[in-house]
This record gives C-alpha cells, sequence and structure tokens, in this order.
C-alpha cells in the first residue's frame, strides 16, 4: 500500500464581513490544549436531501407535444419518528424560458418517516418547431424542514434541440461551446458507461460542469492484467483516476502518471471475473467549458510474479488493518500496545487503520505514545464516511524535536472515528521489526465550566457604644481566571515577493432571475457585493491580485425561501447584484465556504476573507 500524505490543518477559513446595514459576523477558535488539532464539522445525524445527479438532458418532443421529465430527489438516511423531513423544489429560468421551453413546477417533496425511497419531481418539457438550440434551465432546491441540503441542491436540464438549422452556406464559424458529451448520464456507479478492454479509446469527454465525474466500466477476467487511462487532455483538465472492483471497493488511483502531463494511468491484474470500474474526476479548479479529454482500458500480459520475500518480523495483532474496511477497533481509554509497521504481505509501507465508537459532546484525544528509536509517527483524522474533515485534521509531532503524535476533535455526531497511523519516514523493510508504538484514545465530555458566583464576607454588628464596629454585610467577589491563549504568530512579511498590482477588471454586474409574482405585498430593492479573496500578504484588506475567482454565490428571498439570483466571482474575487427585488430581507450563501448571512437593509458589502496558512510535507 502507497504511504499516505501527512494532513495537517491545511486552512483555516477566516470571514470579515462589512455590512452597510451594520451587520457584524465574526468567528473564534477554541483549543482544547497545546499541540493538538480540533474541528467541528457538520452534525452527521441531520438527513442530507439533495439531487441524484447535478446535470441531465432530455431531447426536445415534436412540436406541439410534450413529454414528462423526471428528476430524482434522495435523502441519505430515514427520518426518525415524529420528524418526517419536506424540501421544496422551483424552476428557475436560464436560457430555456417557462411556458415556452417547459411548464414552471414548484411544490414541496415529503420524505416519509423510517423511508429513504427517492422523490419524484415531474417537469413536462414543451416541444417547437424553431432551431433555437439546446436551452438549459434550473431546478433548485430550498427551505429543508428536519433535514438540510446538501450539494448537489441544484440541477441543471439541457433541452436537447432536435430542429434542424436551415441550409445555408457553410462558413469558417468557430466551434460552438462544449458542454456534455455523449456518455452522459454517467456521475454514478449505477450509471457508469459500458465499454470494454481493447477498445477505441472513448473521445470528446468533458468534466462540465464544474464538480462533474465521469463513471465507467469494463468487464476483467480473473489472473488479466489491464491498464486504465486518461488521454488527450484539453489545457485547463488535470484528471484524477480511480478503479473499483466488482463490488465498489477501491483498488488504487493515480492523478499525474508522467509529470508535467496531467493524465492519468493505473495497472491492476482482476482477482476475479466481472465489471470493474474507473472513476474520473477534475482536479483544476477553472472552468471547464469547451475541455475534453480521452478514455481507454488496456488488456496487458501479466506481470512476471515476483519472488515472495522472506517475512523478517512479526506484524502486530491489529494486522491486517491497512484500509479503512479493515480498520481495527479500538475502545476509549483502551490502549493497543506493540503496535508496529511490519507489513503483513510483501514489503510496502504499511500503514495502520484504527476505527472508534463517538458520541456527539464528547472530546476526544488520541495520541502514539512509547516509541522505539525508529519510529516517527504522524496521525490522521477521517470521519464517519471514510473522508477528510473541512479543513484535514492531522498531526505528525505533538511539539518540536518529539516524534510521537497527538490530536484531538469536538464529536458532532454519534458513529465512528477513522484514525490513520502511518511512518513519516517509511524504513527499509529489513528494518521494519524495530518500530514500535502504542496508541490510546481518551474521550472527555466537553461540559460548559460555570462561571463562581460572587460570594458575600459576614462582619458581626457592633454590640456596644464608643467607636463600635462598622457592621452589615461587605460583599466581595470571586475573581475570574480568565484562561491564557496560545499567543498569536507574528505575520510574516511577504510584500516583496507580491507580484505588482495589476489594473482593475471590470466589475461583473448579473441580471437577477426571473422569478414568479409575488402576492401583493411590500417589495424592497436591495443591491449586494460580495468580495471573496486569499489574503496573502496578511493584510485584512482585498489586493486586486488575491482574489478567489468562479465562486458561486446564491441570493434568496429570506421570507419565502425562493432563489432570486445567482451568478460567480470574477478575477477580482467580486460579484455584484444590483436592485434585487424581495418581499423582505435577502439571504446571501456562499456553499463553498458554508457562509450564510441574511441583508436586512437596501444595501450590503460584503467581504470574506480565506486566512493564509503554511502547508506540511506529506509523508514519504
Amino acid at each position: 500500500m502507497d504511504s499516505v500524505p501527512k494532513r495537517s490543518l491545511q486552512l483555516l477559513i477566516g470571514l470579515v464581513l462589512a455590512l452597510a446595514t451594520a451587520v457584524t459576523f465574526s468567528t473564534s477558535i477554541w483549543q482544547p490544549a497545546a499541540h493538538s488539532v480540533q474541528a467541528a464539522p457538520m452534525h452527521q445525524d441531520t438527513p442530507l436531501i439533495s439531487f441524484v445527479q447535478s446535470t441531465t438532458s432530455v431531447i426536445e418532443p415534436d412540436n406541439g407535444e410534450t413529454t414528462d421529465l423526471v428528476i430524482n430527489v434522495k435523502i441519505n438516511q430515514a427520518p426518525v419518528e415524529g420528524q418526517q423531513a419536506t424540501v421544496m423544489f422551483t424552476t428557475v429560468n436560464g436560457g430555456a424560458t417557462a411556458g415556452i421551453d417547459y411548464e414552471a413546477a414548484s411544490g414541496t417533496l415529503t420524505f416519509p418517516v423510517g423511508s429513504i425511497e427517492n422523490q419524484k419531481i415531474t417537469i413536462k418539457i414543451i416541444g417547437n418547431n424553431a432551431d433555437d438550440g439546446d436551452r438549459n434551465f434550473v431546478v433548485s432546491l430550498t427551505n429543508p424542514v428536519n433535514a438540510a441540503t446538501t450539494s448537489p441542491a441544484n440541477i441543471t436540464v439541457t433541452i436537447v434541440d432536435d430542429d434542424e438549422a436551415p441550409t445555408s452556406t457553410p462558413t469558417a464559424n468557430p466551434t460552438s461551446d462544449i458542454y456534455l458529451d455523449n456518455y452522459e448520464p454517467n456521475n454514478s456507479f449505477d450509471t457508469a458507461y459500458t465499454t470494454s478492454a481493447d477498445a477505441a479509446n472513448l473521445t470528446g469527454i468533458t468534466l462540465w460542469p464544474a464538480g462533474d465525474q465521469d463513471y465507467f466500466q469494463f468487464y476483467g477476467q480473473q489472473g488479466l492484467a489491464y491498464e486504465v487511462f486518461t488521454t488527450n487532455l484539453t489545457a485547463g483538465l488535470d484528471t484524477l483516476l480511480k478503479v473499483y472492483d466488482p463490488n465498489g471497493n477501491k483498488i488504487g488511483e493515480n492523478d499525474n502518471f508522467d509529470p508535467p502531463n496531467l493524465s492519468s494511468q493505473f495497472s491492476f491484474t482482476a482477482n476475479t471475473d466481472g465489471f470493474y470500474f474507473a472513476r474520473v474526476l477534475n482536479q483544476d479548479p477553472t472552468n471547464p467549458t469547451n475541455r475534453t479529454y480521452s478514455f481507454g482500458v488496456t488488456r496487458m500480459n501479466p506481470p512476471t510474479a515476483t519472488p515472495t520475500a522472506t517475512q523478517v518480523g512479526q506484524p502486530d495483532s491489529c494486522e491486517n488493518n491497512n484500509s479503512l474496511d479493515l480498520a481495527c477497533l479500538i475502545g476509549t481509554d483502551e490502549i493497543k500496545q506493540s503496535m508496529n509497521f511490519v507489513p503483513p504481505v510483501g514489503t510496502s509501507t504499511d500503514n495502520d487503520f484504527y476505527r472508534l465508537a463517538v458520541k456527539v459532546g464528547v472530546l476526544y484525544t488520541c495520541e502514539t505514545t512509547d516509541l522505539s528509536a525508529i519510529t516517527d509517527t504522524n496521525m490522521i483524522f477521517y470521519d464517519n464516511y471514510g473522508n477528510d474533515f473541512n479543513p484535514p485534521l492531522g498531526n505528525d509531532d505533538r511539539e518540536p524535536g518529539v516524534k510521537s503524535s497527538l490530536l484531538s476533535w469536538l464529536a458532532t455526531y454519534n458513529g465512528n472515528l477513522y484514525i490513520l497511523v502511518g511512518p513519516v519516514n517509511p524504513p527499509p523493510y529489513a528494518d521494519t521489526p524495530t518500530t514500535r508504538y502504542n496508541l490510546v484514545c481518551r474521550g472527555v465530555a466537553a461540559t460548559p465550566t460555570p462561571i463562581p458566583t460572587a460570594t458575600t464576607a459576614f462582619v458581626p454588628t457592633s454590640t456596644g457604644g464608643g467607636t463600635g464596629g462598622t457592621g452589615g454585610f461587605v460583599p466581595t467577589s470571586t475573581p475570574f481566571v480568565f484562561p491564557t491563549f496560545p499567543p498569536t504568530p507574528t505575520p510574516i512579511d511577504l510584500s516583496s515577493l507580491a507580484t505588482p498590482t495589476p489594473a482593475p477588471p471590470p466589475i461583473v454586474d448579473f441580471v437577477p432571475l426571473p422569478t414568479s409574482t409575488p402576492p401583493a405585498s411590500t417589495q424592497q430593492t436591495t443591491s449586494v457585493q460580495v468580495t471573496i479573496y486569499y489574503d496573502s500578504n496578511l493584510n485584512f484588506t482585498p489586493e486586486l491580485n488575491e482574489g478567489v475567482m468562479d465562486v458561486a454565490v446564491e441570493l434568496y428571498d429570506n421570507a419565502t425561501g425562493e432563489l432570486i439570483a445567482f451568478g460567480y466571482t470574477n478575477e477580482a474575487g467580486v460579484v455584484r447584484f444590483d436592485s434585487i427585488s424581495s418581499s423582505g430581507a435577502v439571504r446571501v450563501e456562499v456553499a463553498y465556504l458554508s457562509y450564510s448571512q441574511v441583508v436586512t437593509g437596501a444595501s450590503a458589502n460584503i467581504l470574506l476573507r480565506i486566512e493564509p496558512r503554511p502547508l506540511p510535507g506529506d509523508i514519504p
């Protein structure tokens, strides 16, 4: 098994909000102990509702006819007793127009208690005989009750025009934009496009829109070797290839097979007969329009068997635990003693996965102790589904000069926490028996410390004449001892490395989406400008060369939950919405940063700052 990249708390997002309506927003960081890392991801017990896929297409029916488009909406877990989940949906015009190209639809979907069955939205597509090209519109999910929406909460529907354009003299017109390819929908194992080994390469494949992923399947035979690859990448694509067995278990992956070439390639030998799967993702964050790649599978001669190396040591009691599926169970306060990095099979680097049952509200701290002289551990946390936390959680050395690892996390769901322990510097196979460490995870309920109440000192009342005592009660307070926080690091002056400030790019104005006529009520117009910037020079001010481009920003009517406008940030990280009509307050959402803010006034200027953090190295 390849060594696992070392993670750390790579990026801390700081949000600085300046609203013309005097609304303020701030974030704060609480650290339970020095040299520990923690984060609080979204509560996993809340059902999550989303579309099954982010895009779909339908062929336009004949003139005067209609066809029904059925869109599936899924929920990741069944609602509990007494808390059935609901979500509203609505259609929004894009290039397609309601009443001309499709019938507008809106309503509420209900997920019954105890059921995870998909709910369906049916939309009528209207046919005509005009050559108006492919058009699209959007269906959005809003206002979940007893649930939350997750990506994709919007689905783009493309109506494919089947009317021929009038014949004309060919001209050297530029090629039209390329969006969907001929292999869609293939965004899941269930919809994987079928090909075969040694067949002609699949060409003209897109990864549009941003976030799209392509699944392919091919039949493999036990004992035969296969090479799966992407090739002919258009500039602006960077593929990541993952290969899975017939049961959906990942066999391996590859990003850049031959740097600086960004194509991917992975070879393996099939261990059983059946359909194997390949999944392709795009690592490049820029706009994927007009960018394509090719995909193929080649049958290879089986590799020459390598003689089995003589086992040099005894694997520890938790082996084989070199994957999430094989994670070794560890209990709270249990000590896994004399663990080592002796691989159970072969001579590759050994990485150890552990699984800990966790409970909401408990602060868990895991640490490695009693390391042998050549052992240097690295620790990474994964969530209940084996995914990285956001931001990622990892620790190499608990403090400078100490090679053991220490990592903390405050549980926000009931389920499992996965712990990966690996060697920072993988030792030669012959030296692996001399590696050794202990692992222990402890949990402490995170209860708030009460603020001490004031006390009063009793002084006896004077009983005689003369000067006598003062008498009465003299109130005294118990001083509150404030905790000592870690010192704020001194910012590094990077101005000498900064590139010259470019000329200001034009501000992009977005036209609000057309909305249905609301019931008679007080209407107001709001103007909103959002700036998202990566503060590379640490001056807490957006510079023209610090903008984060192509981040989606959505505006909702806060009273009705209706999507009223959306757009993407430009080169300067700016998107502006002018004269947006709503029935009251407007809710601004930036899903990429998990940010939401209600604007009540006539205008707002929102600054979202991404704070830079130094990135650690990797586990070799």
